[in-house]
């Protein structure tokens, strides 16, 4: 038979809020009865137990570790960007990267591949959905519109241009084919 920890919704939101004052931690259900926060989803730091309605900071190992002082907390929380659009995390063969914005995502997720597996841009480079492709040498060559390519590009790496307009289900289908063409494991937060 199935078990389950049920807790007031009022609760829950205090115990969330008391976690996570800035709002911006993903949350992992990790069993029946514990939840997992962070602002990388592959290496949460805080850990609520719904059974004991209590948050504490997390380690990998399940032990607790020492809560960061407030001051260290307002400091990291004074130290994102403005111009946060989410957390996002890719783990490319055992790499971690946590970026703010799914462009940022595909972007570091690309070149992460890129520097496991040489040439894997190359071949991406000729794929090409409907009116555009997401990399190429020339960035001219992004869009079918030559006004999309001034608009919509930046550069990725030396020698490299990435198309920037690419909505989420656009993103996983790019980072999933370059992890195809470089024969790499990946994963992401974003599926």
């Amino acid at each position: 038979m199935a078990t389950f920890t049920t807790i007031e919704s009022g609760r829950l939101c205090n115990l969330l809020k008391g976690a996570d004052p800035s709002g911006l931690m993903q949350v992992c259900v990790l069993d029946d009865s514990t939840l997992l926060l962070g602002r990388d989803l592959f290496n949460p730091t805080i850990k609520i137990d719904l059974s004991k309605e209590r948050a504490l900071p997390y380690k990998e190992d399940g032990s607790i570790s020492k809560r960061p002082s407030p001051v260290a907390q307002a400091s990291e929380a004074r130290s994102t960007s403005s111009r946060i659009t989410g957390l996002y995390s890719i783990e490319v063969e055992g790499k971690n990267a946590t970026c703010h914005s799914q462009k940022e995502l595909l972007s570091s997720g690309l070149r992460m591949i890129e520097e496991l597996r040489p040439g894997t841009l190359e071949k991406l480079s000729s794929a090409k959905k409907r009116t555009k492709r997401i990399v190429s040498r020339n960035r001219y060559e992004l869009f079918d519109n030559a006004h999309l390519c001034d608009k919509y590009s930046e550069q990725l790496m030396d020698g490299w241009w990435i198309g920037t307009n690419n909505s989420k289900l656009e993103a996983i289908a790019w980072l999933d084919m370059a992890a195809k063409y470089g024969g790499v494991k990946m994963r992401t937060s974003l599926e």
